[in-house]
């Protein structure tokens, strides 16, 4: 049977020429939620696999066509989650993952893997504690989906900086370039989603 479409193509969905990657039937989503649990071996070795495959991060929540008892089911896949095209299967099959399939093409909200680079974190100094979940600053910007409601321990900025995340107002995540700024506690449920997004994101370069 030929295939709908090859997966990493699409058509121009943005300003600035963003590209909507399309997923073809039988394609393997691991959504964000299954991908937060693995260990940095595993991570490692996936995230290996999207690269050689070509596989589509979800930059923004995506609602696809998966198989369910009676058929095709539709489901919100989150910022992080990664979609395999068809031929990754045997691979995939390894881990001890839920692996979703695809009953039907469609259009991501994401961006093709193209290297496994890492969206640099660097933590800085501040002063006074701030304590609570942190707020994105901008509902567009995948890092500040992904960090969106996680508890998190911080300082106050030296600097007042845009947030991508903060708490009480002030920014305690933000960019400088294309490194992410931070002044989040390592030891709060905040600092591993932040690595793990940095992971992620940073394969969108």
């Amino acid at each position: 049977m030929m295939a709908d479409a090859i997966i990493g193509e699409g058509y121009d969905c943005g300003e600035e020429g963003a590209r909507m990657p399309r997923a073809d039937r039988g394609s393997i989503a691991l959504d964000i939620s299954s991908v937060a649990k693995l260990g940095s071996e595993e991570l490692a070795k996936l995230l290996d696999i999207a690269v050689r495959h070509r596989a589509i991060i979800v930059t923004a929540p995506s609602t696809v066509p998966v198989w369910g008892p009676t058929g095709p089911i539709r489901v919100v896949l989150g910022v992080g989650s990664i979609v395999y095209p068809p031929e990754a299967r045997e691979e995939l099959a390894a881990f001890q993952v839920r692996l979703l399939e695809l009953g039907a093409p469609e259009w991501i909200e994401g961006c093709v893997a193209l290297a496994e680079s890492v969206l640099g974190i660097e933590s800085i100094s501040g002063n006074g504690e701030l304590e609570g979940k942190l707020v994105p600053g901008d509902l567009r910007d995948p890092l500040a989906l992904m960090l969106a409601g996680a508890d998190a321990r911080a300082l106050r900025p030296l600097e007042r900086n845009p947030p991508v995340a903060s708490i009480g107002g002030e920014a305690v995540v933000w960019y400088s370039g294309k490194r992410i700024m931070t002044t989040i506690s390592e030891d709060t449920e905040a600092w591993p989603r932040l690595r793990l997004a940095s992971r992620l994101l940073g394969m969108c370069d």
